[in-house]
């Protein structure tokens, strides 16, 4: 039997809601070094979900990435990229969760966000520690070196 590490939510109850809400704008946090640490989906009520990467033990010397998705209410972030999505929202039609199996155990990792017009996210852990690699965000390119490739994810649709 495989032990499942579960997205942490914090103040979501319905999580397939949360991301089905039209999203106005993202706000990406970058650390020190230049990676991305956070993404932000932001509505055009202000509210949002903060995602950010965080180790979890699954036994001595092995940790597995989970996604942390957080409840946000007007307070965009700080610093970072921020980035309009257009004068409307974007409608998201589909949400993905990327699941992955290592050793015995699997992990809520990544999402997987796909929007109309032609908007498609992959927020996936970076292979440093607590670090996003993300792509499909319009104007935003940052180096990064995602822990494991696209393929190797199992997509459970969620929205």
């Amino acid at each position: 039997m495989i032990d499942t590490l579960r997205f942490e939510l914090i103040d979501i109850a319905d999580l397939a809601k949360e991301l089905a809400v039209p999203i106005a704008s993202i706000s990406i946090g970058l650390d020190a070094s230049g990676r991305a640490s956070s993404l932000a989906l932001w509505r055009i009520d202000r509210s949002g979900i903060r995602i950010n990467s965080v180790m979890k033990d699954v036994a001595e010397q092995f940790e597995l990435p989970v996604l942390r998705l957080k409840r946000r209410q007007n307070d965009f972030d700080k610093g970072g990229v921020n980035i309009q999505l257009g004068d409307t929202p974007t409608t998201v039609s589909a949400v993905y969760q990327l699941v992955i199996e290592e050793d015995g155990h699997s992990a809520e990792a990544g999402l997987l966000l796909i929007g109309i017009p032609a908007l498609r996210v992959t927020i996936l852990p970076d292979s440093f520690p607590h670090s996003l690699a993300i792509s499909g965000v319009p104007g935003f390119h940052v180096k990064s070196d995602p822990e494991w490739p696209f393929e190797a994810f199992k997509l459970v649709q969620i929205v």
